[in-house]
């Protein structure tokens, strides 16, 4: 049997794993904050967030049957586990259950090992980055919606110490 890809060891992946461990890290407050630093991994370990793995078909059957490849995300702990084993993944924690932040991973590990989007590749250092340029018009209002956030944020700051 190969080595399997164990998420658990991956870069980023514990720090996401300790601020899962806290459920007040997703409240509204530091919310933000904590799906930014998710994000920041993903991209850094796969090219992509959880985000750009939905698809925006017009049409209902091919999306089905895009999202059918995902379906083994619903299964509960451990009837998917021969799944991810099968592909190379050990997505458990040190004890053997499923890793806490796995949830957030999953979707963008079945795009990398069945290739279903371009750009997306996993980087196992990672050292993965993100372009914008490789995205559709929906990345480009998310990026509108980041810029604006951030210039919100500038000029309260701005504010707030008068400068």
């Amino acid at each position: 049997m190969t080595d399997l890809i164990k998420l658990r060891e991956l870069p980023g992946i514990l720090r996401v794993a300790e601020l899962c461990r806290n459920g007040r890290n997703f409240d509204h407050l530091k919310r933000g904050y904590t799906v930014e630093e998710i994000n920041e991994t993903s991209i850094k370990l796969f090219c992509i967030t959880q985000f750009h793995t939905y698809t925006d078909e017009d049409d209902p059957a091919d999306e089905a049957e895009y999202e059918e490849q995902f379906k083994v995300i619903d299964l509960p702990w451990p009837e998917g586990q021969p799944f991810w084993t099968a592909i190379g993944w050990d997505i458990c924690d040190e004890n053997g259950q499923e890793l806490v932040c796995a949830h957030f991973f999953q979707r963008q590990i079945i795009v990398v090992m069945r290739d279903l989007i371009d750009g997306a590749r996993l980087c196992i250092d990672g050292s993965g980055t993100y372009s914008y340029d490789d995205w559709s018009e929906t990345d480009e209002e998310c990026l509108a919606s980041n810029l604006e956030k951030q210039v919100t944020e500038f000029l309260a700051k701005k504010q707030k110490y008068g400068n």
